[in-house]
């Protein structure tokens, strides 16, 4: 895996209200496809986001593409569902968030 260049902007949830922080330096693979085994064609897809530096992100927080305002996430944000931090030789290499 080759080091990333794109940004993201995280929504993390705090309480009652969200904390905004926009990453740089990150690696986004974002799949799109579609299921045509059953009847018409169903959107399913899945945003990774490879963070070379530990996030501070749980699932429930949001993560959309690019750098973005507002105190809240917008409508286009994706949902974190798994935060996964890999290690190389029993160090910290990187962070793969999943988000739908």
């Amino acid at each position: 895996m080759s080091m990333g260049w794109d940004t993201v902007t995280v929504w993390r949830a705090d309480g009652a209200a969200w904390s905004r922080v926009v990453a740089t330096g990150v690696r986004v693979e974002d799949s799109r496809q579609s299921s045509e085994a059953s009847v018409g064609p169903t959107a399913a897809g899945e945003l990774k986001v490879y963070f070379f530096r530990d996030p501070g992100i749980r699932p429930g927080d949001y993560v959309a593409v690019g750098a973005a305002d507002g105190e809240e996430p917008p409508s286009g944000a994706r949902v974190v569902t798994k935060v996964a931090p890999w290690t190389l030789r029993h160090r910290y290499h990187h962070t793969e968030v999943s988000c739908v």
